[in-house]
């Protein structure tokens, strides 16, 4: 899922508030992020049905882009989504 405008800014609220500077990538230290204007979401390995959602993690992505570190916040921590009853 494409996130719209209000949902960037949303992220960038939440990261600002919630992950103060320096940013720095806990592999390599850089302060360089892109994040994904992307919904993902992470499935439990195993999972009895492909397309099952029960067992889905719906989260965001910031890559570095120095070393490609990859650090996923949950959608739903975010108020991107509803979390419903899970």
């Amino acid at each position: 899922m494409k996130l719209n405008d209000e949902q960037n800014e949303k992220v960038k609220k939440y990261l600002n508030e919630k992950w103060p500077e320096p940013q720095a990538c806990a592999v390599c230290k850089e302060v360089d992020w892109k994040f994904s204007d992307e919904l993902f979401a992470l499935k439990e390995f195993g999972s009895e049905h492909p397309l099952s959602k029960r067992c889905e993690l719906p989260v965001i992505a910031l890559v570095c882009k120095h070393c490609g570190n990859t650090v996923f916040f949950s959608a739903i921590s975010l108020n991107l989504i509803n979390g419903g009853d899970s």
